[in-house]
């Protein structure tokens, strides 16, 4: 197995992960917030699809893609139906995009435009970087959407 597949299978499923989680998350909560401080699902799910886009698909695959860091977190009052399948269908776009390039890519550099690091500076790296950075940074989520939906379940339960 070459290891462009590998990041896409792990990422893919990643992302799948996180759209069965948005199905469990009970009606009416995608703007539920369990701590004063913490993301609601909805932002999460935005801020995911959003990192996960242009890290796979914007540097490591070098395609045009946008992304609004500010209004990954400002999504609210969305329907998590949505925001769950376009997890899904990233995950399709990350498998076709990294099964498509070409033997050697993931050892270019390249230094991506700003709007796809977000609030990080920009700067010069390996393609290879970007997709590694990609799964410690949605498992995170994956894991504080978990939790949320656990929570939420509970209480939607009256425990």
């Amino acid at each position: 197995m070459d290891e462009q597949l590998v990041y896409a299978e792990r990422i893919g499923s990643v992302l799948e992960r996180l759209a069965d989680t948005l199905d469990a998350i009970p009606p009416g909560a995608a703007d539920a917030r369990v701590v004063a401080v913490g993301s609601t699902p909805a932002i999460i799910a935005a801020h995911t699809h959003g990192a996960v886009q242009a890290s796979v698909l914007g540097v490591a695959c070098g395609q045009s893609v946008p992304r609004d860091r500010a209004q990954e977190f400002a999504t609210a009052g969305a329907d998590l139906a949505p925001l769950a399948a376009a997890l899904r269908e990233l995950a399709t776009r990350v498998r076709d995009g990294l099964a498509a390039l070409a033997p050697g890519a993931l050892d270019e550099r390249t230094t991506p435009p700003q709007h796809l690091m977000g609030a990080a500076p920009t700067r010069e790296l390996a393609r290879r970087e970007a997709l590694a950075s990609v799964l410690p940074h949605a498992g995170e989520h994956l894991g504080e959407l978990q939790l949320i939906r656990d929570i939420l379940v509970e209480q939607a339960a009256g425990n």
